[in-house]
């Protein structure tokens, strides 16, 4: 079951990373565009757009590179918590 949706999961960011990576490139084709024929606040507008959408594909590649890792047992994480010895 819980394989089931991470596949899901898996699915959902990788149609995500395409659809934010369109609109980066799409915000990247606007800027060249209008490059020197705007005023201050519509380019920082822009920037802030860019800064945005590249932060978004940042996180989706990171938690893409998490998901694709193989579960980890109980144990081990368990493991990860434990108590050192005095």
């Amino acid at each position: 079951m819980v394989q089931c949706y991470k596949t899901l999961y898996t699915i959902h960011l990788q149609q995500q990373r395409i659809q934010t990576a369109a609109h980066q490139l799409g915000l990247e084709q606007t800027a060249k565009a209008m490059d020197g024929g705007v005023d201050l606040g519509e380019r920082l507008a822009l920037d802030y757009g860019l800064a945005v959408v590249t932060a978004e594909l940042a996180w989706v590649d990171s938690t893409l590179n998490r998901v694709s890792q193989p579960t980890l047992s109980v144990e081990a994480v368990q493991g990860d918590f434990a108590t050192p010895a005095v």
